[in-house]
């Protein structure tokens, strides 16, 4: 059997991203490292992270559960089998308050 066939067998199916009501392919923060948008995108045309919902994304997920997630939280989800989920822009990885874009530091960090 080839890895991922059986998606009911997968773990921690809850924090890995299928879908987002994003402007691009949940596929595109390919590592942890991506950079937050410098300045609040003006259209969401080419972005993920876009504050649609008073900063949150609404998000589907492998384990068939919709719900919403904050635009901080886009760097502590799973979003390929190496990336690191405790990265240098989460809590866990030491990301300070002030190392966010202006427009994202009054965001929930986590």
């Amino acid at each position: 059997m080839k890895p991922y066939t059986d998606v009911s067998a997968v773990k921690g199916r809850g924090n890995i991203l299928l879908l987002l009501d994003a402007a691009v392919p949940s596929c595109a923060m390919t590592t942890e490292k991506t950079q937050p948008p410098a300045q609040e995108p003006p259209d969401a045309t080419t972005v993920l992270c876009i504050n649609r919902h008073n900063g949150t994304l609404n998000a589907l997920f492998l384990d068939w559960s919709v719900r919403p997630i904050g635009l901080k939280e886009l760097w502590t989800l799973k979003w390929n089998l190496a990336f690191d989920t405790a990265g240098p822009w989460t809590k866990a990885g030491g990301v300070k308050p002030e190392q966010w874009p202006q427009w994202m530091r009054g965001l929930k960090d986590y």
